[in-house]
């Protein structure tokens, strides 16, 4: 986990193409599916305990997050990616997954990592 978030912060900036190519929405199946594989490999991932971390007592409120859904969703925003570089160019690719990794999926990684930290030290 750590590796990728280091890659994409390496990533060049890039620039949106001027076009309106769009990938494919994923397909339920797909997501489904995903989760699946993801929760066969991995049984032993699970639920884990979230907190904003920019609001404090009182206003501090607890959530739930899924190791498996968060690995799931980075899968499918990292082939949105993918398709980017195969059907747009390189910049656009790179704009793209830099701005899902603000946006979505940098969230994901970044709570996934402590979950997963906490479960091979704590």
């Amino acid at each position: 986990m750590d590796a990728l978030v280091f890659a994409v912060h390496d990533a060049p900036e890039g620039d949106p193409a001027d076009n309106e190519l769009e990938p494919p929405e994923r397909a339920h199946g797909d997501y489904k599916a995903a989760y699946d594989l993801i929760g066969q490999r991995y049984p032993d991932l699970g639920y884990y305990g979230v907190a904003d971390p920019k609001r404090l007592p009182p206003d501090l409120e607890a959530t739930i997050g899924d190791a498996v859904d968060d690995l799931a969703d980075i899968v499918g925003d990292l082939e949105r990616g993918i398709w980017r570089f195969e059907n747009t160019n390189a910049d656009d690719a790179f704009w793209h997954l830099r701005f899902d990794y603000r946006s979505h999926w940098g969230f994901h990684a970044r709570e996934l990592s402590l979950y997963l930290h906490a479960l091979q030290f704590r």
